[in-house]
């Protein structure tokens, strides 16, 4: 895999970023890679090589493909590429490390402020007001930035996005912070062939050190506690390792629970107006927060039973019938919380829930098992049909359709119970659009 011919433009205030990646394993052999930054004062020119380090590391592992990157890269950051690739492989058990060409650089650190990404959810939100009631905070650790990263969870152009933005850019004021934006079409490259959930915080780094010449640190908070670590695409051990000569990564929130971050989230004011959970907009609903989905159900039940939930003006009226939208996992890590706020109808309710959810995995098992012995024997039955993932006679010959890599957990490690990511919600559909084209400088969108 090569990142080539890698252009940076600027246009009142918006940075703007083009590089050509060439692989066997892409469409008609090539991508173009984009980026646009907006909200920062430094030119991101010089940061280039990392982010695309960053952002190209785990694709060309999975292709199988040396990575050589056409601009310098921070020697620091180069050191370490290794214990990340080791880190991945024996997560994924599938994929290996790889080589990596491109020339080493050291960098001279200048910049002081500090940015946080913030999606407008729980994890955002706590470690915003986390530092927020740090009243003394070391001048070095003090934020200055919020950072939303555009085709992250939502997809580029898609119309729910411009409402996100704002809901953010608010909270940035109401924060009297700076927002910065990064725009990349990054998970269009990766997700036909990486599960996101490994991939995300590749991604996240990859943004980050975009902005490495305005920042001296970057924030991301964090998806699971110590108590329920698993294997994870941003994790503690993972993203300190992308930091460079002149940009720390923080993982930051492993302290709490989920459930105890809800609590704090629950009783700020900013909070109560803005938290955005619900990603059910980019499928064509024109709400905040559905209040159906496995997210909403997840965190009104949390906030309920703390408490919280009147105070949270995003959410719909709490409907219990949707309730069997969670896992039995889930619905389970709510006993003590339910005995806790002494909420008898809650307790009924998440007791019908687990009733209909346990008949919902059963009938899903069956159904699989019946799938799989049905795959087994039909060949025997007929020919299979060429395009559809099997193998079949053409002309006398036997074709088959290339399958995409995929990454498979090795781990027999189960995800938390109070871990509510998208990535994992059947509900929640990436958009899978032909997204639009970041840069002024003409071209055709990848």
């Amino acid at each position: 895999m090569i990142a080539t011919d890698i252009e940076v433009s600027s246009d009142h205030g918006r940075w703007e970023i083009r590089v050509v990646v060439e692989s066997e394993c892409l469409p008609n052999g090539r991508f173009s890679l984009q980026y646009a930054v907006t909200g920062v004062t430094d030119p991101p020119d010089g940061t280039v090589g990392d982010a695309v380090t960053a952002g190209l590391l785990l694709p060309a592992m999975a292709f199988g493909e040396e990575l050589v990157i056409d601009a310098p890269v921070s020697a620091r950051l180069l050191e370490r590429t290794p214990k990340i690739m080791d880190i991945y492989a024996a997560w994924a058990g599938t994929i290996q490390p790889v080589s990596i060409h491109a020339t080493a650089q050291v960098r001279e650190k200048h910049a002081t402020g500090t940015g946080q990404f913030f999606s407008g959810g729980v994890d955002s939100f706590y470690s915003l007001i986390k530092r927020r009631k740090d009243t003394r905070p070391p001048e070095d650790d003090r934020l200055s930035h919020l950072l939303f990263l555009d085709g992250f969870d939502i997809p580029l152009g898609n119309p729910s996005q411009p409402k996100a933005l704002e809901a953010v850019r608010r909270v940035a004021e109401g924060s009297g912070l700076g927002l910065a934006t990064i725009r990349t079409n990054l998970r269009s490259l990766a997700e036909p062939h990486i599960d996101w959930g490994l991939y995300h915080g590749a991604v996240l780094a990859s943004a980050g050190l975009l902005v490495g010449n305005s920042l001296h640190r970057c924030v991301i908070p964090s998806s699971q506690s110590y108590q329920f670590l698993t294997p994870w695409g941003s994790h503690p051990l993972l993203d300190p390792l992308w930091s460079t000569e002149t940009l720390e990564f923080v993982h930051d929130g492993c302290e709490v629970t989920r459930h105890e971050k809800v609590a704090v989230v629950g009783d700020d004011a900013l909070a109560q107006r803005e938290l955005r959970v619900c990603l059910q907009s980019i499928n064509g609903l024109d709400v905040f927060n559905c209040g159906r989905c496995r997210k909403c159900m997840w965190t009104m039940l949390a906030l309920r039973l703390h408490g919280r939930l009147d105070g949270v003006v995003t959410f719909p009226a709490f409907d219990p019938s949707h309730l069997d939208k969670l896992s039995i996992k889930e619905i389970d890590s709510f006993a003590h919380l339910v005995d806790l706020a002494r909420d008898r109808d809650m307790e009924r309710a998440l007791y019908e829930a687990r009733r209909r959810r346990s008949r919902h995995d059963r009938r899903e098992r069956l159904g699989r098992r019946v799938g799989a012995t049905l795959h087994r024997v039909g060949p025997r039955r007929r020919p299979a049909r060429v395009g559809t993932g099997d193998a079949g006679p053409v002309g006398g010959t036997t074709a088959a359709r290339t399958q995409p890599i995929q990454i498979r957990w090795k781990t027999s490690i189960v995800p938390a119970a109070d871990d509510t990511s998208d990535s994992t919600d059947p509900d929640n559909v990436f958009l899978r659009q032909p997204p639009p084209v970041l840069t002024t400088g003409g071209g055709s969108s990848p």
